[in-house]
């Protein structure tokens, strides 16, 4: 499974989960609430039956005919009725039947027996006695033809078979609730895959575009400066490999590559009389060439992305031990970004022809880095950078702009995008045992 398969996948997995959780969990209270509403209307229809049926005496209310109602009240009782009672207007009872099979629960149930208002209102309320549920109502008696005339009461017993019943259509109602939130899940997956790849394809072309906006910043200023941008991509291609022998993360990777390709973005703004003088610049002039700094802040500021690089482009002019400029930053009060930077973009100046000099030999550049180590450069990164540079030196010479192109940009494509849409083979300089300090 790709990267970008597992991360969609854990994140609808977690989505499922949550709907599941949330949905079942409301759905299981719902029901819980409809089974009990089921029992209390299954007591209350088979009370309503009853009390309609009972024959009372219109004209004499006071006068009831006991055995009469006894008849009725147990053969209700016969059902799933624990007792039942009846009481006339003024709450006297007037009969009560216990059914057999419950006298044991009706002895249980007497300190839990409800005694509601007689208030000519509807009562009901469910407990639970033991292992068994109840529903205790009370009911006044009437019918169309007849005014009121007295109050059914009665405990009615949910049977397990009923329970049993409610509790099955619980349980699939979860599982068909549980199966419909799997399917659209499933279903889901798919789509946003597809439209995934949109997206990937969208957010590479756009990460291509701004990599390549870059670039071409600091190719234009290295093509004025040396008559070739391959110093831009020689200098870039070191940084990457120096910051990875000393373990930088990812996001001051992309810092650190977006300052080298715009460490001199600045020097757009020196005029060409200065930066292309053959010879060694005079005090003024030198002053002025000191501002490319200053300017290439002010450019890349313009920009959030490109201002990501400002550590570099605003700090590889100092030196570790001081007399740099602008600010005479001093040991690690350098930002290591651009203490990486410093130390590869004076080895390709040495190591490179340019208008005013013969490109150095390996073995002179690597003296004269050893030489200024703790005076120029950070002598730590500097053992670093020396050890085991020969053969990305020897690889860069031997290549053409266009082979140096691609590699460049398949390292730092690897850096840019996010880890799920990567789709390159990530081609690493042997990294160093030794972590660096970011600060």
């Amino acid at each position: 499974m790709t990267a970008i398969h597992r991360s969609i996948f854990l994140h609808l997995f977690w989505v499922w989960f949550s709907v599941s959780l949330v949905g079942g969990g409301l759905l299981f209270f719902l029901e819980i609430k409809r089974i009990d509403s089921s029992m209390v209307e299954l007591a209350v229809n088979e009370a309503d039956s009853f009390s309609y049926q009972l024959h009372l005496p219109p004209d004499h209310p006071g006068l009831f005919k006991r055995e009469e109602w006894r008849t009725q009240a147990l053969s209700a009782a016969q059902k799933h009725y624990v007792a039942i009672a009846i009481y006339d207007q003024l709450g006297n009872q007037r009969t009560k039947i216990v059914n057999p099979r419950y006298a044991d629960l009706e002895k249980t149930m007497r300190p839990h027996d409800r005694h509601f208002p007689l208030d000519g209102l509807r009562h009901v309320e469910k407990t639970t006695v033991g292992d068994q549920v109840i529903v205790q109502l009370l009911i006044p008696i009437s019918q169309k033809q007849t005014p009121f005339t007295g109050y059914l009461s009665g405990s009615f017993v949910i049977d397990q078979a009923t329970i049993d019943r409610l509790h099955s259509n619980l349980v699939w109602n979860l599982i068909n609730l549980l199966l419909a939130i799997s399917i659209t899940t499933v279903a889901l997956y798919p789509i946003i895959i597809s439209l995934n790849k949109d997206v990937i394809k969208f957010s590479t072309q756009l990460l291509h575009a701004n990599i390549e906006m870059a670039a071409a910043l600091g190719a234009a200023i290295a093509i004025r400066d040396s008559k070739t941008h391959a110093h831009n991509y020689r200098v870039t291609l070191y940084a990457i490999y120096l910051g990875e022998r000393v373990g930088l993360e990812p996001e001051a990777m992309r810092r650190l590559i977006l300052g080298a390709f715009l460490h001199d973005i600045g020097k757009i703004g020196i005029s060409d009389t200065i930066l292309l003088k053959p010879g060694r610049l005079e005090e003024d002039e030198y002053m002025i060439m000191r501002t490319h700094v200053e300017l290439g802040l002010q450019i890349i500021r313009i920009s959030e992305w490109l201002s990501a690089g400002q550590e570099v482009v605003a700090n590889h002019h100092e030196r570790f031990d001081g007399n740099g400029y602008p600010r005479g930053l001093c040991g690690t009060e350098i930002p290591i970004l651009a203490r990486i930077f410093t130390i590869v973009d004076v080895f390709d100046a040495l190591s490179s022809e340019r208008p005013y000099k013969k490109a150095f030999p390996l073995n002179q550049c690597m003296e004269i880095l050893n030489k200024e180590a703790g005076v120029h450069f950070d002598p730590e990164l500097v053992e670093i950078f020396t050890e085991e540079v020969a053969p990305i030196y020897n690889r860069l010479f031997a290549m053409d702009e266009s082979t140096m192109i691609d590699w460049l940009e398949n390292k730092s494509l690897f850096y840019f995008l996010p880890h799920s849409l990567k789709g390159l083979k990530k081609e690493i300089f042997t990294p160093h045992n030794k972590k660096m300090p970011l600060e």
